[in-house]
């Protein structure tokens, strides 16, 4: 399973605990060490330091491990099994995926996407404000980019914090299957989680490059 569906709602991505430092927002600073590149989407990103790769078949994918969300904390009592479940299974706190998204145009892509960063139609998170929503220009390439706050009960966001941020990147470039390269990054506002620094440098940092075949490509 990968970093997108452990940590972000609606589908984006989306799975992230660091250094120093810290903002308004109470995130810690984060180092980076490096780049992670991705051969099926050529997508390359700033490897930061401590984090963990969630899914060994998506090794470009990084996160930071935080406690989960507790169910029982919203009703009464929990068995042992569930308490049992919930401390030995894995969450996070953030995490960045490198993956492609299917769509007829760009323009049907980032309609769709713009409803997962802003907590999707279930109704259980709300869009707090939309601080990107723009074309730009990606390593000399067009793209376009989507930031947005969101808010919810933990259980909904899926980690342990009750707002978070959720940014989507799409290179304006379809290949032969229709489906165009993007980068989804979502991290929690709470403790433990990186500073909203991080959103711009996973941002600046993304490079383009060629994707290579893979021997399941149909």
């Amino acid at each position: 399973m990968s970093v997108l569906a452990l940590v972000v709602v609606g589908g984006l991505i989306a799975a992230l605990i660091v250094l120093l430092g810290g903002d308004d927002d109470g995130g810690t600073t984060v180092a980076t060490d490096g780049t992670l590149t991705d051969p099926g989407t050529g997508l390359t990103v700033p490897r930061f330091k401590d984090w963990v790769t969630p899914d060994p078949d998506s090794p470009a994918d990084q996160a930071v491990e935080g406690p989960c969300p507790s169910k029982s904390a919203t009703r009464s009592g929990g068995s042992d099994v569930e308490t049992r479940f919930q401390a030995e299974r894995k969450c996070y706190v953030a995490g960045v995926t490198l993956t492609t998204r299917k769509a007829d145009s760009m323009a049907a892509l980032v309609a769709d996407l713009k409803k997962d960063v802003s907590g999707g139609s279930n109704g259980k998170v709300k869009l707090e404000s939309m601080e990107l929503d723009k074309a730009i220009t990606v390593d000399g390439h067009p793209g376009y980019v989507l930031r947005g706050r969101v808010s919810g009960k933990p259980e909904d966001l899926g980690m342990n914090a009750e707002s978070a941020w959720a940014q989507a990147v799409v290179i304006d470039e379809r290949n032969e299957r229709g489906r165009y390269p993007c980068v989804l990054f979502k991290m929690g506002i709470t403790a433990g989680a990186p500073d909203k620094a991080t959103l711009d440098t996973v941002l600046k940092g993304i490079r383009v490059g060629k994707p290579q075949p893979s021997e399941s490509a149909s």
